[in-house]
């Protein structure tokens, strides 16, 4: 992904955002293949209720899409959940989608949804929301001003090959 590319904004409870974070968590199951996402895109985590902040991203190293029963011996030990409750996740579905999670940065000071409403004019997601390279670029250079994480990423590079 290059600068003009989309980034995601992409809303997670936080029991698994806490487990991605701590490098627990590898694998983000998704009812629905995100469609502008690519390797290498980076991912901006939200912390549903209670914390409703934007904590930290993610570089998405994999993409996986397939039936349910693949997808699960793929990589359902790496999601943290449960046969059980993959299986009850994917109710409905017959495939399944699956984000290999790369390198995880995580924000020192979090950016309230108050602040995402007033200052950037972004919304709790309720699903995936498309950045466009502006607000990636702004969601980047707040932390950093921040002296956070993000100042590890050389935004200028490439992010997918």
């Amino acid at each position: 992904m290059c600068m003009n590319d989309h980034g995601l904004l992409i809303p997670i409870k936080q029991k698994w955002v806490s487990m991605i974070l701590s490098g627990c968590k590898t694998v983000e199951m998704r009812r629905v293949m995100p469609r502008r996402a690519r390797e290498g895109s980076l991912a901006f985590i939200y912390a549903t209720s209670p914390i409703q902040a934007i904590v930290g991203a993610f570089r998405i190293e994999r993409l996986l899409y397939g039936n349910l029963d693949e997808i699960w011996r793929q990589v359902g030990e790496e999601s943290c959940l449960t046969e059980p409750e993959y299986y009850r996740y994917y109710c409905g579905k017959d495939k399944a989608v699956a984000i290999a999670i790369g390198p995880t940065w995580t924000f020192s000071n979090p950016l309230a949804l108050e602040d995402m409403q007033n200052r950037y004019n972004l919304y709790a997601p309720q699903s995936i929301i498309y950045l466009d390279s502006d607000t990636r670029r702004t969601l980047f250079n707040v932390d950093k001003q921040l002296g956070g994480c993000m100042s590890s990423i050389n935004m200028s590079e490439p992010i997918i090959e």
